[in-house]
């Protein structure tokens, strides 16, 4: 079983070490958005693999997932759209997004630390920032709406949530995985293939075995 590992917004592929070390380093790839570093976004597209997003990585794989062979998806602390709107009311006010986007526009050290902060990243430096894909993710995570692409996905997904998240509530939660298998961990927060990766690693890896390869 072939694992593609995708961050969040503002971390890099080695977020997901803790995860892969729980889960006894399964065969699978972490790409990387180049929010620190260069990007590295090689997936074998002609091989089924199980996608698993945290955060942005979520809509990120969905946004992108006509072009791949999918077993199933699973989702940490993630989401298919992020706004509030009219028939999303548990989305986050685009209003506060906008205000992030302009800050990070004029101080983006302090506006990583302060999001690394909310995240429960205490330590977060922000120093080696890519300030162009930084922003493009603010962006889309402003305007892309991926609920039609999970809608339609066709695999099994599961979906793992914290009710500790200080990001992604637990109505945004409940509203966008709805009919989907949803799981939370007590107190967890939003970096939970950090903070709880057995916990994680278990889950998907049961989940892992359900599906037809």
């Amino acid at each position: 079983m072939r694992f593609v590992f995708v961050h969040g917004w503002g971390f890099d592929a080695g977020f997901w070490n803790p995860l892969r070390d729980a889960m006894g380093h399964p065969e699978s790839v972490a790409i990387d958005l180049g929010f620190q570093g260069a990007p590295q976004l090689d997936i074998a597209r002609d091989e089924p693999y199980i996608a698993v997003g945290h955060s942005f990585g979520v809509q990120w794989l969905l946004h992108h997932c006509a072009d791949h062979s999918w077993l199933g998806l699973v989702s940490i602390n993630g989401f298919a759209k992020f706004t509030k709107a009219d028939d999303f009311t548990h989305g986050t006010d685009p209003r506060l997004l906008r205000a992030m986007i302009a800050g990070f526009k004029r101080r983006p050290n302090v506006v990583f630390r302060d999001f690394m902060a909310l995240c429960g990243e205490r330590n977060a430096v922000g120093g080696a920032l890519n300030t162009a894909p930084l922003l493009e993710g603010l962006q889309a995570l402003n305007d892309w709406d991926e609920r039609p692409a999970l809608a339609e996905c066709g695999v099994p997904v599961l979906a793992l949530a914290g009710f500790a998240d200080a990001v992604v509530s637990e109505n945004m939660s409940r509203s966008t995985y709805a009919g989907h298998h949803l799981m939370f961990k007590t107190g967890g927060n939003h970096l939970l293939a950090r903070t709880d990766p057995q916990w994680c690693g278990d889950k998907i890896l049961d989940f892992a075995k359900d599906l037809k390869t």
